[in-house]
């Protein structure tokens, strides 16, 4: 009976099994059949949630491209109705040329388009329809400023604040016009009269103290020069540490405080505030560069040294920097590391070919390594870039010297001298004019100098003093007209 019962349950797939006995070849296949189907499943269900989830995501993205559209068609609706508007307005305008308030409607719609030429036109024509307007006047300005026309914006403003003298906006733009034109000592009346007016607007004080300040950096920076800086610097100094109390996080405050600072001699005060406008504005490097001068002046090499690791990798086509890194370099006095030193003068000198000073430094560097030719070829760069300085005469003419050119180094040495003449001419000027501010003759002959060494700022400002002088001098007034002429063009070289 138990074999017919075994049989039974063979035929039947029921056979009994041992624990760890192999299983039949039809029991494999039905495991197999059946883990297939639970992967078969498992891949249906993922393909369904990708499915799903792909479909999600190509609504989302159809929503966004319908939404996108949307704006599109609002903008382009809005730019025809913009348009139509505009024709209307101009075809008004043609009807009724006289018609100020139709004018001042297409005006008020071009700037809002930022269309300024166009508005230009139409607020200039208010202006001439309306000349006692003093609306019109103070927009003329404002919508030359905004074409780029600094120097016909400043006329405007003038014209404003002279028809207007209370006009605070007037005078402000103004201060804004002449420090754009570089007439820094023109730009602080105008700010000192508008800060006057509204003493309440930091734009007012932050123009008058930039301008200020410009005035002041625009002179040598030679005891000589020193009383001459010493008000302006001190009108700077007032107005930006007030600026940076009330606005303990604005970068640019501090950073010309500590120019301001610097220009004073206060060494420590001038690392201090040009430290933290390193700290608030790190990617700006100009500021990097004038804190690694004050840091200098410090003694503080060691803080001076990682800022100028860091800048370059920050501005590595900042020629300042490698001339920085040079210039310390050098002063450590290690000859090991002058091959390093000469790399980064060069540099200096390939990114700002027209700074003689980066050459100045080449060549120093070359000299101290022994390296006769480059050194040459380094300070005749330094003239290239300026002809009116002593130092490239006086080192080429040594240089020329031991490399046997005797003709050379005669005609080096001869420049030399003069070139150093100049400059005692230039200070015992500037000396006697001091002791005699009322002598016109001692004027000229100092903002004649300051012209010819290309330095337009100082020329302008002591031209300016002769004409205030003495209204009818003819060439001082003939200097000032000529020199506000290059700084609506192209702005004085400093």
């Amino acid at each position: 009976m138990k074999s017919q019962s075994n049989e039974e349950d063979m035929i039947a797939g029921r056979s009994e099994q041992r624990p760890g006995a192999p299983q039949p070849a039809s029991s494999r296949r039905v495991l197999v059949l059946a883990g297939i189907g639970v992967l078969l499943l498992s891949l249906s269900l993922v393909a369904r949630q990708r499915v799903s989830d792909n479909y999600r995501t190509s609504q989302k993205k159809l929503k966004e491209y319908n939404e996108r559209q949307a704006v599109i068609r609002q903008f382009e609706t809005e730019a025809s109705q913009e348009e139509l508007e505009i024709a209307r307005l101009r075809a008004a305008i043609d009807a009724d040329p006289k018609n100020e308030t139709t004018r001042w409607k297409l005006a008020d719609k071009l700037q809002k388009l930022r269309q300024f030429e166009p508005a230009r036109e139409q607020i200039e024509a208010i202006a001439k329809l309306a000349p006692k307007n003093e609306a019109a006047a103070l927009a003329l300005g404002n919508v030359r400023l905004a074409c780029g026309d600094t120097a016909a914006a400043e006329q405007a403003y003038r014209i404003t604040s002279l028809h207007w003298p209370k006009n605070a906006e007037a005078w402000q733009g103004l201060a804004a016009t002449r420090y754009h034109l570089k007439r820094y000592h023109e730009a602080a009346m105008a700010a000192e009269q508008a800060l006057a007016l509204d003493p309440k607007d930091d734009g007012n004080r932050y123009i008058y103290a930039s301008a200020a300040l410009e005035y002041a950096s625009q002179f040598p920076a030679t005891p000589a020069e020193a009383q001459q800086e010493a008000r302006p610097l001190a009108v700077a100094r007032v107005q930006f540490e007030r600026l940076a109390k009330d606005n303990p996080n604005r970068g640019e405050i501090y950073y010309k405080l500590g120019l301001t600072c610097s220009r004073q001699r206060d060494k420590q005060f001038a690392s201090q505030y040009l430290m933290r406008a390193h700290e608030l504005l790190p990617e700006r490097g100009d500021i990097a560069f004038d804190l690694v001068q004050a840091l200098k002046t410090s003694a503080d090499t060691k803080t001076a040294g990682v800022i100028i690791e860091d800048s370059i990798k920050r501005h590595p086509k900042m020629a300042g920097f490698y001339f920085l890194q040079s210039d310390m370099l050098q002063a450590g006095g290690d000859a090991a590391r002058l091959p390093q030193a000469i790399e980064a003068a060069r540099k200096a000198t390939v990114l700002a070919p027209s700074v003689p000073q980066f050459f100045d430094n080449l060549g120093n560097a070359c000299l101290r390594a022994n390296k006769l030719a480059e050194a040459r070829d380094a300070f005749e760069g330094s003239l290239k870039a300026d002809e009116n300085r002593a130092l490239p005469y006086q080192q080429l003419a040594a240089i020329y010297s031991r490399m046997g050119d005797i003709k050379r180094s005669t005609t080096a040495a001869r420049f030399a001298t003069r070139m150093v003449h100049n400059d005692q001419t230039l200070r015992q000027v500037e000396e006697l004019s001091k002791q005699y501010p009322e002598d016109i003759r001692l004027l000229t002959i100092r903002a004649d100098r300051y012209r010819d060494l290309k330095m337009y700022p100082a020329a302008f400002a002591v031209y300016e003093q002769i004409v205030k002088m003495k209204p009818d001098d003819t060439y001082a007034t003939q200097q000032v007209a000529q020199i506000k002429q290059k700084f609506a063009t192209q702005g004085p070289k400093r």
